[in-house]
């Protein structure tokens, strides 16, 4: 719907109304000679509704007029219309003479039209059939787009430019054996040569297709926009990819290219998010997916020109094109090997959840707008020393450079701090360090190991280059007493803290967690004994890199303070004492999705929420965990508001009520509420597990239901273990439910 309301607020700027010269039966005409054209008019899309026959002759004044066009957006935006005759008089139907008909289902083309201008049709989403006369003898660009409910789609056989030879529901190109402009009912015959510029175009109603043999080429953006095709077969004569043919096929999850394909071109799969697995045949000698990649490599100059978020970019890869990964929204982190030496322009532009990028001592040039609008962007690690990476323009645009951490070797820090288009990062002269504060010996853990490891090196028995961990604890520049004391604080505080980020909307502040990724046992582990359901089950490994989680729940306060309105159940107007603490609940997913968007507008960061397996490790307490139950704890009671806490200790005395955020105990990353209090809506649709290794899993690609997380103050114990499932369909709300933000 935000995609609609844009381009018709595009549009409407744009229009411009031309002059009525007179008014009959509700339609607008322009006199030209002895004939009119119907103009747009003003009224049009609030009076004119239902069946719609426009006259082949119009009087006004004692004179008789022939009707021979439709001009330019004529019919713009007539949403009652439901059917529309234009009689045989009429010889052109304008650009865009229909747009935005979104009741039209039926459409009658007088048998005199020959030409029918681009966009006429576009976003007709009722009509589901359309015949082309004989008579037209052209046929505009995105004549059909998002008419979602088209699948009948037929020439007249006496046209003599175009047909729909076979009852292929398309329209062909006959000189050529092009397929011009297909619909969702398109079986594309075996005597195409070309799938042309645009043909299936946002036909939004396909799921898969198969591409004949006799296929050489598929044109630009043939099947952009295609956003629920889901399977496509890829044919042993195609030679030739155009730029862009599948871009915005936001369902496609693989490909494969055959031998064949000698020529591929800019962002052939740009804003595929879903695609993780692409494949090109082993015969093929123009390009390759070695090592199993899920790229596109060009072999000869060893770029890969086309990637997606499963991507692991080989050692021998001598660069990253333009456009590589442009939208790969999905691709949450990025390791660039030693034989990369440039990033092409926009090769990552628009990643929105990249998090983390490492660049190799080897990188010498980043193409323009190469990383612009990565807005998730928190962590770089920048190998290369100071100035041997040359930068286009633009580089950054878009990414919070006061929210990344740039991690650079300490001789290089200053020349960093100081260099434009890097100056504005939080440069750290810290890439020597293991990651883990305190962790002086790159075991893993933070204990007395390390502690001894730094005497020694005080006392010269060993150097620092000896651990792979930084002993400059306090980061000062120098490893003394000072660093042995804080080491110990760490140790007796636990270990290292997680640290926190805050931000404030309106006045109101909330804290989100960094969690530091790893590997996990996702699922019904050993701890949860004989109390899971089955579909927490099989248990599987999960690898997750950096992220960061609310520490509590979303609060009505902080809803109150984004939105304006209060949506919860337990306020003052059902009768309860009012808190603003208590988590917001009664919210549907498409009400969080809304909130997270305005949040993000107002606040410039890219909160979402989080993925079930970002959920599950967050509450188990990352690599922090202890292994509980519950989250922080084996006794519920320190943890947990559920259906045993609840009637002694409630807040008000009306019944069973969520409690305000963080009154019990928080988990090993002071993460607090993860079991009990409400339900939290995760991003992720509702599906069974597989066995199968993951990395940063983001669920099915489709469902019909939404995973819920976390159980609530009406559960039983059971019901609010950390590996404890729900589902609710979008548009569900209780006032058990709520939410959680992820970063």
């Amino acid at each position: 719907m935000k995609k609609i309301t844009l381009l018709l607020a595009l549009l409407c700027a744009l229009i411009t109304v031309n002059a009525q010269d007179f008014t009959a039966d509700g339609l607008c005409y322009q006199i030209n000679g002895t004939n009119v054209t119907v103009v747009q008019g003003s009224d049009y899309a609030t009076t004119l509704t239902g069946a719609l026959n426009i006259p082949d002759q119009v009087s006004n004044n004692g004179t008789t007029y022939t009707v021979t066009a439709i001009d330019d957006y004529a019919f713009f935006n007539c949403t009652e219309i439901t059917s529309v005759v234009i009689p045989n008089t009429v010889t052109l139907i304008g650009n865009s003479a229909f747009f935005l008909c979104t009741g039209m289902t039926d459409i009658t083309i007088g048998n005199s039209v020959t030409t029918i201008s681009d966009n006429a049709f576009m976003w007709c989403s009722s009509l589901t059939s359309l015949n082309i006369p004989a008579s037209v003898t052209y046929i505009g660009q995105r004549l059909l787009d998002y008419c979602n409910s088209l699948t009948t789609l037929t020439v007249d056989s006496n046209n003599t430019v175009y047909d729909s030879r076979d009852n292929c529901n398309a329209i062909i190109y006959t000189q050529m054996n092009n397929l011009y402009r297909a619909c969702n009912g398109t079986v594309i015959p075996s005597s195409v040569r070309v799938i042309d510029y645009q043909a299936f175009s946002a036909c939004t109603g396909i799921t898969s297709i198969d591409i004949p043999e006799n296929i050489i080429l598929i044109s630009w953006n043939a099947f952009t926009q295609c956003e629920n095709l889901v399977n496509i077969n890829l044919p042993n004569t195609l030679v030739s990819i155009d730029g862009y043919a599948f871009s915005n096929c936001t369902a496609l999850t693989s490909i494969t290219i055959p031998a064949s394909v000698s020529y591929i071109g800019t962002a052939v799969f740009n804003a595929c998010p879903n695609l993780e697995s692409i494949v090109v045949d082993s015969e093929n000698i123009y390009y390759d997916s070695r090592n199993n990649c899920n790229a596109i490599i060009e072999t000869g100059s060893s770029t890969l020109i086309q990637g997606c978020k499963n991507s692991i970019i080989p050692s021998d890869v001598a660069a990253i094109g333009q456009y590589a990964f442009q939208q790969c929204w999905y691709l949450t982190s990025i390791n660039i090997p030693e034989s990369v030496t440039t990033i092409g322009t926009y090769a990552f532009a628009w990643c929105s959840m990249l998090k983390t990028v490492t660049f190799p001592t080897s990188l010498s040039y980043i193409g323009d707008y190469a990383f612009a609008y990565c807005n998730g962007l928190n962590e770089i690690y920048a190998y290369p020393e100071g100035g041997a990476v040359t930068l286009g323009s633009n580089v950054w645009d878009g990414v919070p450079q006061n929210n990344c951490n740039l991690h650079v070797y300490p001789e290089c820090a200053q020349w960093y701090s100081n260099a434009d288009q890097w100056k504005e990062f939080n440069v750290m002269g810290n890439l020597d360090q293991d990651g883990i504060e305190g962790d002086v010996t790159g075991e893993g853990d933070v204990d007395v190991s390390d502690v001894n490891a730094i005497i020694n090196i005080i006392l010269n028995r060993n150097t620092p280059d000896d651990y792979p961990g930084d002993a400059d604890i306090t980061g000062e520049g120098t490893i003394d007493v000072s660093d042995v004391n804080a080491l110990i604080n760490i140790i007796l505080a636990g270990g290292p803290a997680s640290p926190t980020s805050d931000y404030t909307v309106n006045g109101v502040t909330f804290t989100m967690v960094n969690v530091k990724g790893g590997s996990f046992t996702m699922g019904a582990t050993s701890e949860q004994g004989s109390d899971y359901n089955e579909n927490e089950l099989p248990t599987h490994q999960v690898t997750l890199s950096n992220y960061s989680i609310g520490a509590t729940e979303v609060t009505q306060e902080l809803w109150q303070a984004v939105m304006g309105n209060n949506p919860s159940y337990f306020t003052t107007a059902h009768g309860y004492t009012e808190d603003l603490q208590r988590p917001v609940e009664n919210v549907n997913w498409n009400d969080c999705q809304q909130f997270i968007a305005k949040l993000n507008e107002m606040t410039g960061q890219t909160f979402r929420l989080p993925t079930e397996a970002e959920w599950e490790y967050a509450a188990r307490g990352g690599k922090k965990s202890r292994g509980f139950k519950y989250s922080g704890n084996n006794n519920i009671n320190n943890v947990a508001w559920y259906i045993s806490t609840i009637p002694s200790q409630a807040v008000d005395t009306e019944g069973y009520n969520p409690q305000p955020v963080g009154t019990k105990n928080g988990n090993e990353l002071i993460i607090y509420d993860m079991s009990g209090n409400v339900w939290e809506w995760c991003q992720d649709w509702f599906g069974t597990y597989s066995s199968d290794d993951q990395t940063n899993p983001t669920g099915p690609a489709n469902g019909n239901a939404r995973v819920l997380r976390g159980g609530c103050y009406k559960s039983q114990a059971e019901g609010c273990r950390i590996t404890v499932r729900d589902k609710s369909n979008i548009y569900g709300k209780a006032n058990s439910i709520g939410l959680r933000l992820a970063k």
